[in-house]
């Protein structure tokens, strides 16, 4: 196997972490570094909780500004400890999407779509 395929799992970090920042690292860290996530950007996560919370932490850390986007407001609480600058509650109608039409960059979605409207 080639070895730009292994990634060494520092000794202080425990495997039962180190596996869902792995996997949170391939489905949602790869494609918000990929589209250019950093200063400057506005990165929309859809989906607070799970790999959502991981997109939130890795675009912040890449130091984007962050919005959550979430069916209901029940997440908001947590999504703003970890540093988000806005939440959009989707269930409160189709005035929603149009009072956020073309304020981000790009949308990392990390839950089904099928459930937001």
């Amino acid at each position: 196997m080639p070895s730009h395929f292994v990634i060494k799992i520092p000794d202080a970090l425990p495997s039962e972490i180190a596996a869902p920042m792995m996997c949170g690292g391939i489905t949602v860290f790869s494609p918000i570094k990929q589209q250019g996530a950093g200063p400057g950007k506005t990165v929309g996560i859809v989906g607070v909780g799970g790999l959502g919370h991981f997109g939130i932490i890795f675009a912040k850390a890449l130091g984007a500004e962050v919005v959550a986007i979430s069916t209901s407001e029940s997440k908001k609480a947590d999504a703003e400890k970890m540093g988000i600058s806005k939440f959009i509650a989707t269930n409160k109608g189709s005035q929603v999407f149009k009072e956020n039409a073309r304020t981000l960059d790009f949308i990392s979605i990390s839950r089904n779509i099928n459930h937001l409207t």
